[in-house]
């Protein structure tokens, strides 16, 4: 599950079931919930061996601890979250996914060093490179604040009352916090604003590069093993954190120190078999729809995800083809090609499965179910009203009429970058708001030639002449679509290419020169207010019917739903499993070392590097093989529930110890983003066996292996 790029989305289905039984491994549970909503003694049965306080204690050390979440830092310091990590040593060891890493490699590469390709050993400490930018963080602090947060408010108090409320109460409760000595606190929300929860941070800003392997291991099989399995792919790289010597954290210093956590993971050696207890925790933060009504997840196989499959495809495109006449800007946006290549196979492969398997009939016929178990009590309908027609008019009037003008908006005005929203978050000030825009502008993620230009704006407008009786806005309107040809109409909309640098350096003046754009841009705004109403009514309308349709399900099912994602630490408990992807295909748990020899073929993606094939040929393993299967494990399969955001995370054993590193999820599970499917969903990780063997054998790195604590063996 490498990094997404922008727009990403995840909800829950699985047979409607009166009794309500929910699959053991289902669920993003935050920590709160473990021992409550969560008994101990359900994962007791399933093979959990450690007490609650082992795993989950804000008082003293525990494994919470080990837990980091790694992402960007701002020029203020602050950490927005796109990965997991864990330490794994004393002396501030981290261990993450090669692609949680790959924007920190990128940024120590050059055409002449490019350690994307070539990896990197710091043979000594001296040696570790320090990742501008780069920040981890574990939380010091999760506590449920609902009720003090919801204090003063009742079921008659109206909507901006509310909002007021909730933030005068929120921030009395972060003072309160930052008084006792927590830092980077928010209060974040989760159930559509029906549960609140107090979270704090302790942020690290040294971070050093320790091992990333070479690409041909750390990337193998790129995007054609990407979301695949069988995997081979070595998807890990070694961190250490810095701080002061007198524990400060304000960033890279030549005379920093390791940092000394108060936890860290043991690793396992000894293996693991199918049934076998696992659990991940880490920092999933991909938008989930697991709790949305079924129109929307029509919305997204209708509407956005066709026209996003078709945008990213521009975008790399246009990326490569820059690419290849400019080295510099090849390597300066590796990792914004590697986001959007992730994010264009999601997508691609999310379309497929919800129109595989009727995912939008499936949720449907639950909602007429529902509906029909509301409407035969007076009580359940005092209680829910008719939430589900409700929802279908207020999709089928507003929403479905300007889906289509979404994507025409989004994309087009950030090319001219005048869009409210982006402005509101670049700030005021004209340098501001370069500073901040241009490494996204520059970066290549809109196309740059005239004709990719015109492209992009003309899959837009398409629709429009395909269908002349549409309803349309005004500047189209005036245009005869039977005389006047939509490739003409798009030339005189865009008679250059829109300059991006130009943008950057004139943020405060109008762009001459787009007068026609502009005009229909305006104009394409105030029909889909027109049609659709205004956003912020919809968004309420749409919470307000959300909250009634998920607590008529919970009581329906008799069972409280899963919060959402939302980059707070989550722990998911299931266990080591393979499974039927379609008719006669089974697929076990587990690759073996081999079939990284059987995928080689000498060029890239598939081309390993030479003293890993020899290792192999001579079986090799170390002490590292699995005696039982007589092979050196590469990666393995559990029914963990992830999602973006969970890359890097560590999965462990009943005893909390190490057993490898969560990166990807499985192609015949991409609707798990919608729906958790307990036959199919899978989360793949990279055995921490095969890590600890290139650790040894390839980079000769055993001072690393001197810093674990590493147990079992077989």
């Amino acid at each position: 599950m490498k990094k997404f790029a922008p727009l990403l989305v995840a909800m829950i289905v699985g047979v409607l079931a009166r009794d309500g039984s929910v699959t053991a491994d289902e669920g993003m549970w935050v920590p709160p919930a473990i021992g409550t909503r969560l008994p101990m003694e359900t994962l007791q049965k399933m093979g959990f061996k450690l007490s609650h306080e082992q795993l989950w204690s804000m008082e003293k050390p525990s494994l919470r601890n080990a837990f980091l979440q790694i992402g960007s830092l701002s020029p203020r310091g602050n950490l927005s979250g796109y990965g997991s990590g864990s330490f794994v040593s004393k002396k501030g060891l981290v261990l993450t996914n090669h692609h949680v890493a790959f924007d920190s490699i990128a940024a120590l590469s050059t055409p002449e060093e490019n350690r994307i390709e070539t990896g990197y050993v710091a043979k000594t400490m001296k040696d570790e490179l320090p990742c501008k930018g780069l920040g981890m963080r574990i939380t010091t602090l999760y506590r449920d604040v609902t009720k003090d947060v919801l204090k003063g408010v009742t079921a008659n108090t109206v909507a901006d009352e509310r909002k007021s409320l909730v933030a005068k109460n929120s921030a009395e409760l972060i003072e309160t916090a930052a008084a006792k000595g927590f830092e980077d606190l928010k209060v974040e929300s989760v159930l559509f604003d029906q549960a609140y929860y107090l979270v704090g941070y302790e942020t690290y800003r040294d971070i050093r590069l320790v091992y990333a392997p070479p690409s041909m291991v750390g990337n193998y099989g790129a995007d054609i093993d990407n979301w695949m399995w069988p995997r081979h792919t070595g998807d890990f790289t070694y961190f250490r954190v810095y701080v002061g010597k007198d524990g400060s954290r304000e960033g890279y210093s030549a005379d920093n120190v390791p940092f000394e956590p108060a936890k860290c993971l043991d690793v396992s050696i000894a293996g693991y078999k199918p049934g076998d207890f696992s659990f991940i925790m880490g920092y999933p933060g991909s938008p989930t729809y697991r709790l949305s009504s079924s129109y929307a997840i029509e919305e997204q196989e209708l509407y956005r995800l066709p026209g996003q499959v078709e945008r990213f495809k521009g975008m790399a495109e246009n990326m490569v083809k820059r690419g290849e006449k400019d080295p510099n800007f090849k390597i300066r946006v590796a990792s914004d090609l590697e986001s959007i290549n992730n994010t264009l196979k999601n997508f691609e492969g999310k379309l497929i499965e919800l129109r595989r398997i009727h995912l939008v009939k499936r949720l449907r016929d639950e909602e007429d179910t529902i509906a029909a178990w509301i409407k035969a009590d007076p009580k359940r309908i005092a209680k829910y009203g008719h939430v589900y027609e409700d929802m279908a008019r207020l999709y089928k009037e507003k929403i479905f009429a300007v889906a289509s003008l979404s994507g025409f908006l989004g994309d087009t005005v950030c090319m001219l970058w005048t869009h409210p929203q982006l402005e509101k978050m670049a700030g005021t000030a004209p340098k501001a708001r370069a500073e901040r825009i241009a490494p996204q502008l520059l970066g290549g993620f809109f196309p740059r030639e005239l004709d990719a230009q015109r492209t992009q704006l003309r899959d837009f407008l398409k629709i429009y002449w395909d269908s002349p009786e549409a309803p349309r806005p005004e500047a189209i309107a005036a245009v005869d679509v039977k005389k006047t040809s939509l490739d003409d109409y798009v030339a005189k909309l865009l008679p250059t290419a829109i300059d991006h640098e130009k943008i950057v350096a004139h943020l405060s003046s109008k762009l001459e020169g787009f007068g026609e754009l502009v005009k229909l841009i305006n104009s394409t705004k105030k029909f889909r207010a027109s049609v659709g109403g205004n956003d912020e009514e919809i968004e309420a309308l749409k919470k307000k019917n959300l909250v009634l349709m998920m607590h008529a399900k919970e009581e329906y099912k008799g069972f409280k739903s899963p919060p959402e994602s939302n980059s707070t630490l989550r722990f998911t408990y299931g266990s080591i499993q393979g499974y039927t992807a379609r008719d006669a295909v089974e697929y076990r748990y587990y690759t073996s070392a081999e079939g990284i020899a059987e995928k080689h073929t000498g060029v890239e993606p598939f081309d390993a590097p030479k003293k890993v094939l020899e290792l192999i040929a001579a079986k090799d393993w170390g002490r590292y093989g699995d005696k039982r299967l007589g092979t050196l494990p590469i990666c393995f399969l559990s029914n963990n529930d992830i999602t973006g955001g969970n890359s890097g995370s560590p999965i462990m054993n009943g005893m909390g110890q190490l057993t490898g590193l969560a990166f990807d999820g499985n192609y015949e599970a991409m609707t798990s983003d919608y729906a958790f499917r307990p036959e199919a969903s899978r989360t793949i990780n990279v055995d921490i066996r095969y890590v600890l063997w290139l650790t040894e054998k390839i980079a000769g790195m055993t001072r690393l292996l001197d810093e674990m604590t590493i147990v079992g063996g077989m």
